[in-house]
């Protein structure tokens, strides 16, 4: 065993004297251990206050020079969990060790003997590259044993400026008495107020943060230079930065929208534009999902300042809503169909402001563009081409369209009435909307369960006709207003989801499987849209995509339905549907609900829409007249009044 005395290192020139090599080397090595033993201590101190100040976020540990470091602190989060008296209200955090390629084998090992498996996570590479691969973590100890003070900028520096540190974090530098300018100049830059908590070991230093400020555009800044590898590039980033400052000149209201990614650059740049300007809306960036993979971990904070939008081409052009306004459009896409497409529907929604640019990095045929503007009746100016293929054009001014009822496919229409229940259904739909303009019941038109389209088509077709009939009569009534309707079609395009609820599980169809999940699966949202689209304005169809639960949730205050087509089948759908409709009284006064599905399942009252209905009359008081039945299934009801029940 021993000694404290062999702790002791000489303290005289007699001492050294008198020792012989092998004293001084165990000497020397009885030092080192009592350094790491310190070292140890404050790692584990730093843990403990953390843990007891209910700090959230993880814990870093960076270079492996002391290599015991990340086991000392994989052991002091184990040993904080079982002291703590709240540890089972205290989510672990996790252990990151980023460490250059020849990271020790051994202690990552012996970290993972320690954690569980997903509280410790191992990434490799050379700093900074590495920070990237953990860009939305947030971490409340930072521990830097890097010998190399350029990697201990690069490192701050990133988790500065990508805003990953949470107020209140501790960061420990096993080098601190060396990298005291740099530490100065950090804080500075990125204006932390923090405590300096004095040093540890033979160098080190740490620091308890109270705030900062990330900084995006110092970031924004050096990726820039990054994407600039051509002149092509640099050229696309002036076209771009020239055209913010137009726009910013030319008082243009909205937003950006930029479409496709090919680097990041161009995204970067007029992200790097939007901050220096301080515009209060959003980049609104439209990726498919593997760009969109490839931008999260690249940009980091600067996704705070943009509105992503995920999806395949069609999904993309489906998400826009009505009030998006862009005056700046960026169109970084080579097929040009479906560039093509893309401004169709931007122009038809009149999303692209009047004086806007739209900027098309791989060009358009000309008479394409012309064609296109031509069929919206836009006024527009050519201001020419740039980095080679690219072409740039002036929005002026959006002319009156003369509206244009589409011309009524009728093969289409009598190719859905296969039977005399099809006819007759047909016929009771197109006498509820002849009956909401008749009797003038405001609102709009909205469908649940569209499967293969027939009866949206029949509503589509019949409120046009409507409109065709009513509206010249309306429009030159005294003090009357005509406004058209809408037509909303929910669906999940999926079939029917699984059967949950009890009522719907003990129901016949359910039971064989005529309801079965994924049945009544028919078209999707863009054959729909386009089926509608024959008999009705496309601006005036609107497609929601998605599960009755989900969907039902985001209404404007102002919405009114003065028809319902209710063919959800189970139960559990048409609760859904309905309970949210009457308890946020988006049903008119006088309007018509019409059940598709009254009489499956035997026509019994404790199943389907049948039992919904009545569970509803209770719960809201519903005063209505039965209207009658059609077809062979369905039913139909008039609304009078409603309120909840106290």
């Amino acid at each position: 065993m021993k000694k404290l005395w062999q702790l002791i290192m000489p303290s005289s020139s007699t001492a050294a004297e008198n020792s012989s090599p092998a004293v001084d080397s165990e000497c020397q090595v009885l030092s080192e251990t009592y350094l790491d033993c310190e070292y140890k201590t404050h790692l584990q101190m730093a843990v403990e206050h953390l843990w007891k100040t209910k700090n959230e976020g993880d814990l870093l540990t960076c270079g492996i020079g002391r290599k015991e470091s990340a086991a000392w602190l994989a052991e002091s989060i184990i040993a904080c969990q079982q002291l703590s008296e709240q540890s089972a209200q205290i989510v672990p955090p996790k252990l990151y060790l980023l460490a250059h390629h020849a990271a020790s084998p051994e202690l990552i090992k012996r970290c993972q003997n320690i954690l569980p498996p997903e509280g410790f996570v191992a990434v490799r590479g050379f700093f900074p590259q590495s920070i990237e691969d953990i860009r939305y973590c947030k971490f409340r100890l930072i521990h830097l044993d890097s010998e190399i003070v350029d990697s201990t900028n690069d490192i701050l520096e990133n988790l500065f400026a990508k805003g990953m540190l949470m107020n209140g974090s501790m960061i420990m530098l096993d080098g601190g008495l060396n990298e005291l300018d740099l530490w100065t100049e950090l804080a500075q830059k990125y204006s932390v107020q923090f405590v300096d908590l004095g040093s540890y070991g033979a160098s080190g230093r740490k620091f308890l943060i109270h705030s900062y400020e990330p900084n995006a555009k110092i970031f924004t800044e050096d990726l820039l230079s990054r994407f600039e590898r051509s002149e092509i590039d640099k050229d696309c980033r002036r076209q771009l930065t020239m055209a913010v400052e137009y726009l910013d000149g030319a008082g243009v209201k909205g937003g950006i929208g930029k479409f496709g990614l090919s680097n990041g650059g161009k995204v970067l740049c007029l992200l790097k534009e939007r901050l220096e300007q301080e515009q209060e809306q959003k980049l609104t960036l439209f990726v498919d999902f593997r760009a969109a993979e490839h931008l999260k971990p690249m940009f980091g904070l600067l996704l705070t300042q943009v509105s992503l939008i995920e999806g395949n081409f069609l999904e993309q052009l489906g998400r826009i809503s009505p009030s998006q306004l862009f005056r700046l459009v960026h169109i970084e896409e080579f097929n040009e169909e479906q560039v093509l497409e893309t401004l169709s529907r931007l122009l038809k929604n009149k999303a692209i402001a009047e004086g806007a640019i739209i900027l098309l990095d791989d060009g358009v045929n000309h008479s394409h563009f012309c064609d296109l503007v031509k069929d919206h009746n836009i006024d527009y100016e050519d201001l020419g081409t740039y980095a080679v293929r690219g072409r740039k054009f002036l929005i002026r001014r959006y002319n009156p369209v003369p509206a244009r009822t589409p011309a009524r496919d009728l093969r289409i229409l009598s190719s859905f009435e296969r039977t005399a229940a099809e006819k007759d259904i047909r016929k009771h739909l197109i006498l509820a909307v002849e009956y909401i303009y008749g009797a003038d019941v405001n609102g709009d038109i909205a469908e649940f369960g569209t499967c293969e389209g027939r009866t949206a088509a029949w509503l589509a077709d019949a409120i046009s006709s409507c409109e065709a009939y009513y509206g010249p009569q309306k429009q030159s009534a005294i003090d009357a207003r005509f406004d058209p309707k809408r037509l909303y079609l929910f669906d999940s395009f999926e079939g029917l989801p699984d059967a949950v609820s009890t009522v719907d599980l003990q129901c016949p169809h359910v039971q064989t499987g005529v309801w079965g999940a994924a049945t009544s699966k028919a078209l999707n949202a863009p054959q729909l849209r386009s089926l509608c689209e024959k008999f009705m304005p496309g601006e005036r169809i609107e497609i929601i995509e998605g599960w009755y639960s989900e969907s039902m949730k985001h209404f404007a205050a102002t919405t009114k339905f003065s028809l319902l087509h209710i063919d959800c089948d189970l139960y559990q759908s048409t609760m859904e549907v309905l309970d949210v409709l009457f308890d946020k009284e988006l049903i008119a006064e006088g309007a018509a609900i019409l059940f598709d599905d009254w009489n499956p399942n035997r026509a019994s009252p404790g199943f389907g829409e049948r039992k919904a209905w009545s569970d509803l009359l209770l719960k809201y008081e519903i005063e209505h007249s039965n209207w009658g039945s059609y077809g062979w299934g369905g039913q139909k009801f008039l609304i009078h009044s409603y309120r909840k029940r106290q």
